[in-house]
């Protein structure tokens, strides 16, 4: 047993490194290639571990990598019309005409639909789509596992008249509850890593389990704990941040158990390049990014001295610096604050994971004290907000820019200098210059533009997604945090993240849907508005027809142009 841990966690001296830098790459290059995946996925284990067992955990990768990318796993129903039918499962969003249950396995003929606005490349993200009727297997045990869930989450609201809500996402990774208005408050104080259940919620639970066992022997506590990561992946409907994290815990707590001392730091490489393996595209995860990139720093924490009492803060610095080269790069938001707020809401989650498990087995007795720790941590929230909202900040990193970030976090930690990468905090904060002009991106759906003349002015009306994850990380690339003046509405929510000084009409040099004496170029919210029966400047998504001064946005994409009058 030691000698397969051996060659599960340490292949050898010196090549876990360049175990992990080659699935990187292999990744990089060859998605989405279904051959040349699947070779890289045998090939790569079987030279670096070598011998039988390096052909097994070979032929194991490769299954695992045909599986996740010719099935689906069902996770839950979002939308039914009778025509068309969207779930939630293990690699998105698929829509398809038929009706599945949780815990269907589907596979068969179906394509990827990008989402409106995505950029376009190997790697986009979008929709699941079959026109046809899927073959499906349906999993008993998963789908009773999954039906448990969905009533545990369920039960929790209305048997309390909707008092909760926010206990189902940290304890069962279950949103549908939440309100816009308390999800957007944790991204705005940076503490969206808590909302979204991870490696730190799956760490939490595997705790308290060994903590609540301590009347046993230490191996026989690691049991219960290690059966807990287990558990977890099932019943958080196989989240795959839970499914990274208890799998990795779940090795190193084998480790443990027969008294195998491994270099966990070797191990989180090594499992993370056979994640890459068996799906590639998690390369641009920014699920993966963030959670790997914080782990690895935090492995790093103890070549830094400081006092103990520091810890909790130390523990903060260190993941949110490691953090910073993906969060910029994916979501162009930063909140620097998240240092001092986590280690407040950490025990107050602590307390919620206990209480949770308490209410499983003693619901009557322990569902006040559940009630009572949600108000606790969404007052912990709310004061957060109202403070500390003031060091939300936008910046948007190239991804070239965020791989030399990591490559000198990487420097600093293998020199043992780690105190060094906290100048990364101060970059975020940098003042940017942004030239005059109109921006214009293209989000589909959604419309949105920025004119930066001698003041700032902002139009935005579309959904929320779009605003959070295309129309903030489009002004965090252009630098703008703030405007002076403009309009900014959200369907079914509030915008709390750009301040703008006053609210007009006024957009500059730009009109929105009307003509104006005044205007030197009208933005359409409709496609196919425009008469092309004037010499002004139009921007678009789709006409019918165009002149030489019609912009589309559909055609262009994300759209620079200077003051026509200029």
């Amino acid at each position: 047993m030691k000698k397969l841990l051996y060659q599960l966690f340490i292949i050898g001296q010196g090549r876990v490194e360049l175990f992990f830098v080659l699935c990187v790459f292999s990744a990089y290059v060859l998605y989405p290639s279904v051959y040349a995946g699947s070779f890289s996925a045998f090939a790569l284990p079987v030279y670096f571990i070598k011998k039988k067992k390096g052909v097994v955990i070979g032929f194991a990768v490769l299954l695992l990598y045909l599986f996740a990318a010719g099935t689906l796993l069902v996770t839950g129903e979002k939308e039914s019309n009778g025509s068309k039918n969207l779930y939630s499962t293990t690699a998105g969003t698929l829509v398809v005409s038929q009706k599945l249950l949780p815990g269907d396995i589907v596979f068969g003929a179906y394509k990827m639909r990008k989402y409106a606005g995505e950029p376009e490349g190997r790697f986009a993200r979008g929709y699941y789509i079959s026109d046809v009727e899927l073959r499906r297997i349906s999993v008993p045990l998963l789908r009773s596992i999954l039906h448990v869930r969905q009533s545990v989450s369920e039960k929790l609201f209305y048997s309390t008249g909707g008092e909760l809500r926010l206990t189902q996402a940290v304890m069962l990774g279950d949103k549908q509850f939440l309100t816009q208005e308390t999800k957007d408050k944790y991204l705005l104080t940076g503490l969206g890593h808590l909302l979204a259940i991870s490696g730190l919620h799956v760490g939490l639970y595997a705790m308290v389990c060994y903590f609540i066992f301590g009347f046993l022997p230490r191996k026989l506590r690691l049991i219960p704990a290690g059966l807990m990561l287990l558990l977890l992946i099932p019943f958080t409907g196989f989240k795959i941040p839970v499914l990274r994290a208890g799998l990795l815990g779940f090795c190193i707590v084998v480790a443990k158990f027969v008294d195998f001392s491994t270099d966990v730091r070797k191990l989180l490489l090594f499992f993370a390049g056979i994640f890459i393996l068996v799906s590639p595209s998690m390369i641009v995860s920014p699920s993966f990014l963030l959670s790997f990139s914080a782990v690895y720093g935090l492995l790093h924490l103890n070549d830094l001295k400081y006092p103990k009492f520091l810890a909790p803060v130390m523990v903060g610095i260190v993941a949110t610096v490691f953090i910073i080269p993906a969060a910029s790069a994916a979501f162009g938001s930063f909140n620097i604050s998240s240092i001092i707020s986590t280690p407040f809401l950490v025990p107050v989650i602590s307390a919620q994971v206990i209480c949770f498990l308490l209410y499983l087995a003693l619901p009557s007795l322990s569902l006040e004290p559940v009630i009572l720790l949600e108000k606790v941590h969404l007052l912990f929230i709310d004061v957060f907000a109202e403070k500390l909202g003031f060091v939300f900040t936008m910046y948007k990193a190239e991804i070239l820019w965020a791989a030399a970030m990591m490559f000198f976090l990487y420097a600093c930690a293998r020199l043992r200098m780690l105190w060094l990468s906290f100048v990364l905090l101060l970059i975020p904060y940098i003042p940017a210059h942004v030239e005059k002009g109109g921006y214009f991106p293209n989000m589909g759906r959604s419309k949105g533009f920025v004119v930066v003349d001698d003041k700032v002015h902002i139009f935005f009306k579309g959904h929320h997604g779009d605003f959070l994850y295309r129309f903030i990380p489009y002004l965090a690339e252009l630098g703008v945090e703030a405007a002076d003046r403009g309009t900014i509405d959200i369907y079914g929510s509030e915008n709390i993240f750009i301040p703008v000084k006053v609210t007009s009409e006024d957009y500059g040099w730009i009109c929105v849907n009307r003509l104006d004496e005044e205007c030197k170029a009208v933005y359409h919210t409709k496609s196919n508005s425009y008469g092309c029966d004037d010499d002004r400047v139009h921007i678009l998504y789709k006409n019918k027809c165009s002149t030489g001064k019609t912009y589309l946005l559909s055609d262009t994409g994300d759209l620079i142009i200077d003051n026509p009058s200029e």
